[in-house]
């Protein structure tokens, strides 16, 4: 049973299992690859919205302020509490100003962190002479930040800040991740199962060449493959049937050359022996059996090279063409 079950997983099984491999293997590079590219595009996407909001806040610098109708003249106050009621921050921003080096006003972060009351971050962001761009580490994750400085009179008066946490969205990416990883494992055991299943049934002509094979004995070679179709499986039996006929042939040819050969060779070792059981003492009686003896040996001989003549009539090289010169003047007649 263990032998039988081995072989019933063995070429299937290792299919499938290379095949499952190579799936398994292309499946998680995909992912990784997918993610690297997810990730990539979050980059850009922050990049690109933390540029979109210094440009609004450049344009809006540069304008009037829509309370008096007036510009702003470096007003920074005033500019930042028009930027904060115009625009709403995005998924994961948050906007950070700071007036006279210090604190002015901020939009609310993820898990209730300020950026505004670190005091070495507030420094750093103060000491800006031109636009600045890096990322921060806090408890709520990486943060990619753009500090924009405004200046009043040549003085820097104020800086303008717009934050963005990565924590949220990448763990979107990574959930993304997983939930098609989980998907893509399950339609993978689905499709190994069905392609067991589907396996088994084109393999089915190889079982029965199998069992055809097992079946064949000495004395039975009428056990054929059924075939259908004519794919490389049904070539293949259909070849292991041609082979039996053949076989077949064979087999009965050579019964029947036995049985030739037996019944020719009987014949004068049965007129042998009965003359020398009836051999008298007369000289000439003995003169008369050996004769004959030697005639029935003679005959013998003549029967076993003819049985070997045609045992090797069946060679490729029993038949040898010659080259033969055949003369141009018609034969003589006497």
């Amino acid at each position: 049973m263990i032998e039988r079950r081995r072989r019933g997983l063995g070429f299937r099984g290792r299919v499938l299992g290379f095949s499952a491999v190579l799936l398994i293997a292309a499946t998680g590079i995909g992912l990784v690859a997918q993610r690297a590219v997810l990730l990539r595009r979050l980059d850009r996407e922050v990049s690109a919205s933390l540029d979109q909001e210094r440009r609004e806040l450049a344009r809006l610098a540069a304008g009037r302020d829509p309370a008096t109708g007036r510009r702003f003249d470096g007003d920074v106050r005033a500019i930042f509490d028009t930027f904060l009621r115009r625009n709403l921050p995005g998924e994961g921003e948050v906007y950070v100003t700071l007036v006279e080096g210090s604190p002015y006003k901020s939009t609310p972060a993820p898990d209730g962190v300020r950026l505004d009351n670190d005091r070495e971050l507030v420094a750093r962001w103060t000491a800006l002479d031109a636009g600045a761009r890096g990322q921060i580490d806090t408890r709520a994750g990486p943060v990619d930040f753009l500090a924009v400085p405004l200046r009043d009179e040549g003085r820097i008066a104020g800086v303008f800040v717009v934050a963005n946490f990565l924590r949220g969205e990448r763990n979107e990416i990574e959930d993304s991740i997983r939930v098609e990883a989980a998907v893509g494992g399950i339609v993978l055991l689905v499709a190994l199962g069905a392609a067991w299943i589907t396996a088994g049934r084109l393999l089915r002509p190889v079982r029965d060449l199998t069992e055809t094979a097992r079946a064949i004995t000495e004395t039975d070679l009428s056990q054929r493959i059924p075939t259908e179709g004519d794919d490389e499986i049904a070539q293949l039996a259909r070849t292991f049937n041609e082979m039996l006929d053949r076989l077949t042939s064979a087999f009965t040819a050579q019964r029947a050359f036995v049985d030739d050969a037996g019944h020719e060779l009987r014949t004068p070792i049965t007129i042998v022996r009965g003359h020398l059981e009836l051999m008298g003492d007369d000289p000439q009686d003995r003169a008369d059996t050996v004769t004959l003896v030697t005639d029935e040996l003679d005959r013998m001989t003549r029967i076993v090279e003819d049985l070997l003549m045609l045992a090797t009539s069946e060679q490729p090289d029993f038949v040898r063409p010659e080259l033969i010169e055949l003369t141009t003047s018609p034969p003589s007649c006497s």
